[in-house]
């Protein structure tokens, strides 16, 4: 027990202990993929002789599903049944929307324009009326009711965008 304590002690008192205390021994880099390579190897090779011993048979481990086309029909087989070009498909919502707003705004105008004319002629209407038939209380009335009325014919409202499509063929027997 006396050397146990000795050599402690000279291990304290020894100058190059005490200056730079030793790092952990490091494993090379390339050993840790050499032990996984090897395990897996060696795990596949038992496997591969377990399963021979056991089966009196080729043992067929890959599992093979079939290919299956995928459900609806293609668009080209819709081109090509119905003969259309190729055309831009009408599934950009933001496009879709953009005309919408270019339709309503042209329709917008359009009952703008005609309110205008129909003001412009009302008041050309009143004024050439006052001058030609000032004293006539009923004509002036007559046109006041006119302008106070309603249009005859409403103003179509746009509908909402459609994609025309050619009606589907007959079926074959």
């Amino acid at each position: 027990m006396s050397e146990a304590g000795a050599r402690r002690r000279s291990r304290r008192s020894s100058p190059e202990a005490a200056a730079a205390p030793q790092p952990p021994k490091r494993w090379p880099r390339w050993l840790l993929p050499l032990v996984a390579g090897l395990a897996f190897g060696s795990g596949y090779a038992l496997t591969d002789r377990l399963l021979a011993l056991q089966a009196s048979g080729p043992v067929k481990l890959d599992q093979t599903f079939d290919v299956k086309p995928f459900p609806g029909t293609p668009l080209e087989s819709l081109r090509l049944r119905y003969g259309a070009d190729r055309q831009e498909l009408r599934a950009d919502l933001e496009l879709i929307e953009a005309e919408r707003q270019q339709q309503e705004t042209a329709a917008k105008a359009k009952r703008e324009a005609a309110e205008r004319t129909r003001q412009q002629q009302e008041t050309s209407g009143s004024q050439a009326g006052d001058s030609t038939s000032g004293s006539s209380a009923e004509s002036g009335g007559a046109s006041d009711a006119a302008a106070d009325a309603p249009r005859s014919e409403p103003i179509p409202e746009p509908g909402p965008p459609t994609l025309e499509a050619p009606p589907p063929p007959a079926p074959e027997r």
